[in-house]
């Protein structure tokens, strides 16, 4: 989860063009501050709230939280752009998000979990993480998709988003 969760939109240019005809200098100052604004609350008010939401549903113990507190936000700001990411810092967090192939997960994280997770002394942890060691061996992962899943449940809002900062541009431009 290093890329983060990418996502655009795009515009109805013409009325953006047509609004800037009035106000030319400021036109391209103004959009860039509105989209600075509009990325950030997207991520920060909209998908991060959802993600969160849709990882407890999906995961309903979690054992250190790890996994939740490790979301941040990355905003890239030029001239002429605005990127915003919202990240995952944690070393598991795409396996949980896309599972994983078949593989030899290491022992002591699955020991820990199984006593965070069930209350299990460290003999019956051992072997509990010794059980889901080899299932994942043999198996692999199942993916969570909370990170997917929690995009699409914030979308809408998203999308009202920057509906809104478009009109708002547009307004702001032609009065000058």
């Amino acid at each position: 989860m290093a890329d983060g969760l990418k996502f655009s939109f795009e515009f109805d240019q013409s009325a953006l063009k047509s609004a800037a005809v009035a106000n030319p200098d400021r036109a391209a100052a103004i959009v860039l501050e509105a989209l600075r604004i509009a990325v950030r609350t997207a991520i920060q008010a909209e998908l991060h709230p959802a993600v969160l939401a849709d990882l407890n549903r999906k995961i309903e113990k979690q054992p250190t939280g790890n996994l939740a507190n490790a979301f941040g936000s990355e905003f890239v700001e030029g001239k002429d752009i605005v990127e915003g990411k919202l990240l995952n810092a944690a070393s598991y967090g795409l396996p949980v998000e896309d599972g994983s192939k078949p593989h030899w997960a290491p022992l002591e994280p699955l020991v820990l979990w199984a006593q965070r997770k069930f209350g299990y002394d460290e003999f019956t942890a051992y072997d509990v993480a010794t059980r889901v060691r080899y299932s994942i061996a043999h198996h692999g992962t199942k993916g969570k998709h909370f990170m997917r899943d929690g995009f699409e449940q914030a979308l809408p809002k998203i999308e009202a988003i920057f509906d809104s900062m478009h009109e708002a541009v547009v307004q702001k431009i032609a009065q000058g």
